[in-house]
């Protein structure tokens, strides 16, 4: 039903922003972003098998998928300049669902 918004995450790619966009549908795209020591704490506290072991690891990883040129691959600083706007993920969650529905409400 076209009248129920929708939440996509984990968009990565320019051309994902472009289709999203082209598809007729109201689109907005906001980067959640948080400093690379709360990514780097947050992922070691995840546990998830397979992630990175290291701060060095995390920090290379971080800059391949951030730089990479491949239009297949990961693109994220290009699909960051496409975002309309950017909510900083530095706080608890609880106070990271207040700055999510203030800037919904804002809309």
């Amino acid at each position: 039903d076209a009248d129920i918004p929708s939440i996509v995450d984990s968009i990565r790619n320019p051309e994902e922003v472009r289709l999203l966009r082209a598809s007729g549908l109201p689109f907005l795209l906001a980067r959640v972003d948080a400093p690379p020591h709360i990514r780097y704490e947050r992922l070691v506290a995840r546990g998830r098998v397979g992630d990175v072991t290291s701060l060095e690891e995390f920090q290379a990883q971080e800059k391949r998928e951030l730089e990479s040129a491949d239009p297949t691959t990961q693109q994220l600083i290009a699909t960051e300049e496409l975002a309309d706007c950017v909510l900083v993920n530095d706080c608890s969650l609880s106070e990271f669902q207040e700055r999510v529905k203030e800037w919904l409400d804002s809309l």
